[in-house]
């Protein structure tokens, strides 16, 4: 199988709170850029309005000096009077939201007590070297709009990150509430397996010991007691398997990883398998080159994992049971090859054969007396190694599935 295979992945818990935690903070992000861009807006559009407005004022008041000079050349009164008379022409002339103010030659520049003047001129004769400036008299109806459009936007940009933030809870709630559910299943799933454990062993030890001397039982309990040994063996697998599931959804199942061999963990795979289904030596054939690197993991685990795979693809093969298992370098790391060629799997069920209990063929299911979860242990042994599941199949041709696992 090459690498347009499938992958599979699943979130872990861990990765779900990140996103709980990112579906919070993120959409915070856009709303302060978003209200940013807007200040800056907002300041530009005051800042050229001040420049208009101090242009108009500027204007507005050269006429006002032309004016009141002009009116002032046929007096012959001292300066001081001329300019109490010009300082009162000059505040008839403004509105009263500003004020202007006259300065003498001596007192030009000596003015850093009063904020900078809206606009300035230098007076002609008679009143030469004097100097008229127009201030905001209190109340600034262009900081009056500033700081509403500030406000406005900022009560908008509020609003925007106020529901954004709330949706992002809600849905953080409904995957928070979801993987509460799923651990407790979990959960629940794990005692009640842990607890089958003990009866079924129990079972195991009082049926080997009738087993041991068939010839002291009676027909048919013999045939009885043989039938009752296979499904206490079966429910034994099946509760292995529900507690092996459990604990590594949850992630309390400890990995003891250690280098082996691709044709190491084949081997133990095979034996497992064999042990399983009596399989003859014809139906597996194992295809590992002698160079291929190690792999770190944990060898019980991973020789389930590929037991399952195994186990799946002699129970899918109808006619022509041969299995291979292949080995090779992909990268920097080693794919696991368990390949059959049974029924094949259609392409809009692919992408579910690793969710628990689901079953592609229902009718091979109940002959083999499966439940679902083989694909699913598997799933998640290799996603606790940090590995990657690849499927390729077609109906009729058969499947290959493919495990990549870290070199060592």
């Amino acid at each position: 199988m090459g690498k347009s295979g499938k992958e599979m992945s699943e979130l872990n818990p861990r990765q779900v709170r990140a996103l709980i935690l990112l579906l919070i903070v993120a959409p915070l992000i856009p709303a302060c850029i978003m209200l940013q861009l807007m200040m800056q807006t907002v300041r530009a559009e005051h800042e050229a309005a001040e420049d208009r407005a101090g242009a108009l004022y500027e204007a507005n008041l050269r006429t006002a000096a032309a004016s009141v000079v002009a009116q002032l050349k046929a007096e012959q009164d001292p300066p001081a009077k001329l300019a109490a008379r010009a300082d009162r022409y000059f505040n008839q002339c403004f509105a009263r939201d500003v004020k202007v103010r006259l300065l003498p030659p001596s007192a030009a520049g000596n003015d850093a007590a009063i904020a900078s003047p809206l606009a300035e001129v230098a007076l002609d004769t008679p009143l030469r070297g004097w100097k008229v400036e127009l201030f905001q008299n209190g109340f600034d109806p262009l900081d009056d709009a500033f700081r509403y459009e500030i406000t406005f936007f900022a009560l908008v940009a509020g609003a925007a990150i106020l529901l954004n933030i709330g949706i992002a809870g809600v849905a953080g709630f409904a995957l928070s509430r979801q993987m509460r559910v799923h651990e407790l299943k979990s959960t629940s799933l794990e005692i009640v397996s842990h607890e089958l454990r003990t009866p079924l062993a129990s079972t195991r030890v009082l049926l080997d010991t009738l087993l041991a001397k068939p010839q002291s039982l009676p027909e048919p309990a013999g045939e009885y007691v043989r039938l009752i040994s296979d499904e206490n063996l079966r429910l034994i697998h099946l509760a292995e398997s529900f507690l092996t599931l459990a604990r590594l959804e949850r992630g309390n199942c400890r990995l003891e990883r250690h280098p082996i061999a691709p044709a190491e963990l084949f081997r133990d795979a095979v034996r497992t398998a064999r042990a399983r289904l009596n399989l003859t030596a014809p139906e597996l054939q194992v295809d590992v080159p002698g160079n291929l690197p190690d792999v770190l993991v944990d060898r019980e685990a991973m020789t389930v994992a590929l037991a399952n795979l195994i186990d799946n693809a002699v129970k899918y093969s109808s006619g022509r049971k041969e299995i291979t298992l292949r080995a090779m370098l992909d990268a920097d790391a080693v794919e696991f090859q368990v390949i059959d060629h049974g029924i094949g799997i259609a392409r809009a069920e692919q992408k579910r054969i690793f969710d628990r209990f689901y079953q592609v063929n229902q009718t091979l299911a109940r002959a083999h007396q499966g439940c679902g979860l083989g694909l699913s242990i598997v799933k998640s042994i290799v996603q606790a190694h940090g590995g990657k599941i690849r499927i390729t199949s077609a109906e009729g041709l058969g499947t290959t599935v493919g495990l990549l696992l870290p070199a060592a």
